[in-house]
């Protein structure tokens, strides 16, 4: 990955950018250790469930472990699929997302890692789904991408 991303940096025939997205999976495979060995910052949404809980601590231990000997990159979660009421989260969401609170609290203080949770939710609506298919972020869901945008660029600054 590191050899890739200098070619492109000293490419003529490539534009320059700011930032490079990766998606990996969630599993680890030598294309995501190549990946997660040169970032600056891994991205992680979280549904608001049982499962997601259990496993963000297990995801933060791995990363710790694997990125190892290059140093750790900042780590930001954010909630992915909230359910949405009357103008925020439902109490089943905002339990599970507490418990992710908590648990990047806890990742930060024991390892020193560097785990902040985003305040900007994106919520589970009918127009993401379609947009899928048909392609484009629907209009209601511009300021939503915007706000996690604006406060993953902070965090990483």
């Amino acid at each position: 990955m590191r050899e890739l991303l200098g070619k492109i940096t000293w490419s003529k025939n490539v534009p320059n950018y700011d930032y490079a997205l990766f998606d990996c999976p969630p599993s680890f495979t030598l294309l995501s250790y190549s990946v997660l060995s040169v970032c600056d910052l891994i991205l992680i949404p979280v549904n608001p469930d049982f499962y997601a809980v259990k496993g963000v601590p297990l995801i933060l231990s791995t990363l710790q472990m694997r990125i190892q000997p290059f140093p750790i990159p900042k780590i930001a979660v954010f909630m992915n699929k909230a359910k949405p009421y009357a103008g925020g989260m439902t109490k089943e969401s905002q339990f599970y997302w507490s418990q992710v609170q908590q648990i990047c609290q806890q990742a930060s203080r024991k390892s020193g890692v560097n785990v902040k949770c985003l305040d900007t939710p994106i919520y589970d609506r009918v127009a993401i789904k379609r947009a899928v298919i048909s392609g484009g972020v629907p209009d209601q869901f511009v300021n939503d991408f915007k706000s996690l945008w604006n406060e993953k660029t902070d965090f990483i600054k």
